[in-house]
């Protein structure tokens, strides 16, 4: 077992599965109730007691409206400077031309458009919004169920269906401030497309298609535009009195006080709201089974149904569990010579923010190892990891099909991408409480996953560099017990390395090693205590040297992973694709800063890209 090996297992268990007490839109509210199968049944234990985050005392933002999916915030004056420091003016001029050309006007700055310059634009996306969703399920349900009395004909779909589902919509709201409204205004009504609904809603200007409308009016010192999108549209019934019913409504929301959008900053924003992902997903598949099923053979009809509910009803399963994430936020400052990207998870309620502390928590104290400045320094690329959270703690996550491997796999594989949506923002943690699970169960895998795990868990500080054009370029390690120690020598036998030992001049610790396959060797050291030693992965000895007799050393305490290059350009010439080469001019002279703190209410990714030389 080498350390390469191990932390990739540890990096894996945190980031590869890539809860809420707050208010989650009520079906009443919407008019949106998510399919469940009346055969399903929780086996989730009690919960614990659930604090609630404290709701906002006032709206955070003028586009913010309840219910949605997506929550953005963007300064599009800092967004432009952003992008014109990036060497891409040719792609940049033809992109301006071609919109230029679509709007029918000479579009060279956000000035042309008329918006304030120091303004916020910010906005809701993706709300669903579907009044008569309740008779769409039904209908098709009753459709799957009806005797096909000719298996290969394609019976038309009842008109009412038609009609209901063209009332399903996603609904976007954007508060734009701008200092001279009629510029917008006077583009739409360029587009001379102002038909369907336009003539029922209230609106300043508008555009309509048989799958949008976009309508626009003016708000004081902003302008506010409603876009519905139906996925599913029926030109029939275009200006249909369930289409007019759902717009209405929708724009008559209310505004959101949601705890996470307090904290959306910098240049561009977004959060991920996951408490809506059914309520998108019902609109979604509802929407998609009325347009297949109207090309459908009757016969074929009743198994295309049976899928798709099988499908949600999986999403479902994947969140009924205790969910310690409400969203996830992604904000960036968008600064030319300092960007910041952070990525966030937003704690579902106090409780969960208390827990995600704890669990996080490194297993046990630090042991010495070298400095971060010694590992980075003249580094393509350097690591650096504290010692780790025992998997262990994530047990009490372990609930409905979260229980058991053999039951989550297949929702997983059922559930689709809306599914991964739901790992990615609301439930990784649980997927490591379903991995510890697992790992307790009787069998060989689980028991060498089990070994693993504690093996990964006992790990006082881990890290690493890759250096080119010297010797000993790439030199990886972990500071461990003498117990953790024995164990890699026990699991290097079994793999078929055996280590032995290896006299070098100046060293006073003995040290062991063993090939590992291609350029790299792995070695064994003790300390003078023979209560801790090291694991290290090099490709030349001069490395492990290096890390024993000369590098200065430090306790890694935080934060939960590091991950940086002192060459952003070099980095990415040797290991990104080969489009990175266009960036080239602007990565040149940049430095990588990659953190991540998760013991923490608000565990956090931040991504930093600076100047190597302030003032460059």
């Amino acid at each position: 077992m080498s350390v390469g090996l191990a932390r990739s297992l540890a990096l894996a268990f945190l980031f590869a599965c890539t809860p809420h007490t707050q208010t989650e839109p009520q079906a009443e509210a919407m008019k949106v109730a998510p399919m469940s199968p009346s055969d399903r049944t929780s086996d989730i234990a009690a919960p614990p007691v659930i604090v609630p985050l404290p709701e906002p005392e006032s709206p955070t933002a003028p586009g913010h409206l309840e219910d949605g999916h997506y929550y953005v915030k963007l300064r599009p004056q800092q967004l432009q400077e952003f992008v014109e420091a990036l060497p891409m003016a040719a792609e940049r001029e033809q992109a301006l031309a071609l919109v230029s050309t679509a709007l029918g006007l000479r579009l060279r700055s956000i000035d042309d458009l008329g918006l304030e310059r120091d303004g916020v634009i910010t906005g809701t996306l993706m709300r669903p919004v579907a009044p008569r969703i309740a008779a769409v399920r039904e209908q098709i349900q009753q459709i799957a169920a009806a005797p096909a009395d000719d298996p290969a004909a394609i019976p038309p779909l009842p008109p009412e269906l038609l009609r209901d589902a063209a009332a399903m919509t996603y609904h976007n709201r954007l508060h734009i401030p701008v200092r001279d409204p009629e510029i917008l205004l006077a583009i739409v009504r360029k587009q001379e497309r102002a038909g369907g609904l336009c003539e029922r809603l209230p609106h300043d200007a508008c555009v309509a298609s048989d799958s949008a409308t976009i309508l626009l009016r003016r708000d004081g010192g902003a302008l506010v535009v409603d876009a519905f999108v139906q996925l599913y549209s029926y030109p029939d019934v275009a200006a249909d009195d369930g289409r007019v019913e759902a717009a209405t409504a929708a724009m008559a929301a209310r505004p959101a006080k949601l705890a996470a959008l307090a904290s959306l900053a910098g240049d561009f924003a977004l959060y991920v709201h996951g408490a809506t992902i059914p309520a998108i997903d019902d609109i979604f598949a509802l929407g998609e089974l009325a347009d297949t099923l109207a090309v459908t053979p009757s016969g074929q009809r009743h198994a295309i149904v049976d899928a798709r509910l099988a499908e949600q009803a999986a999403l479902l399963r994947l969140r009924d569990t205790r969910r310690l994430f409400a969203g996830l936020s992604i904000s960036a400052a968008l600064d030319p010579a300092d960007v910041r990207i952070t990525m966030s998870w937003e704690p579902a309620d106090l409780t969960a923010a208390q827990a995600l502390e704890h669990l996080f928590a490194p297993a046990g104290d630090s042991l010495p190892g070298p400095s971060r400045a010694a590992l980075c320094d003249g580094a393509l690329l350097c690591w650096q990891l504290p010692p780790l959270p025992r998997l262990s703690g994530f047990d009490e996550l372990a609930l409905g099909d979260y229980a058991s491997q053999d039951r989550l796999r297949p929702t997983i594989a059922a559930a689709g991408q809306m599914g991964l949506v739901v790992l990615a923002v609301e439930t990784w943690p649980n997927q490591l409480g379903a991995l510890e699970r697992w790992s307790l169960a009787g069998g060989r895998d689980a028991g060498v996953a089990r070994t693993i795990f504690e093996l990964v868990g006992g790990v006082r500080g881990a890290g690493g560099r890759i250096r080119l054009g010297a010797t000993g370029e790439m030199v990886h390690y972990a500071r461990l017990h003498h117990q953790e120690l024995s164990l890699v020598r026990s699991l290097a036998t079994v793999g078929g390395a055996t280590f032995t030992d290896v006299p070098v001049e100046g060293l006073q610790l003995p040290l062991a090693a063993a090939a590992l396959g291609g350029r790299m060797t792995g070695y064994i050291a003790s300390e003078p205590d023979e209560k801790t030693g090291w694991i290290i992965a090099a490709d030349h000895l001069d490395g492990a040297r290096w890390l024993l007799t000369q590098a200065p050393r430090e306790l890694t305490t935080a934060p939960t992973f590091f991950l940086g290059s002192d060459d952003l350009a070099g980095l990415l010439a040797h290991f990104g694709p080969a489009s990175a080469a266009t960036l080239a001019p602007w990565t040149a002279g940049r430095k990588l800063s990659v953190i991540g703190e998760f013991n923490r209410a608000r565990p956090r990714v931040q991504i930093t890209l600076t100047r190597a030389v302030p003032g460059q």
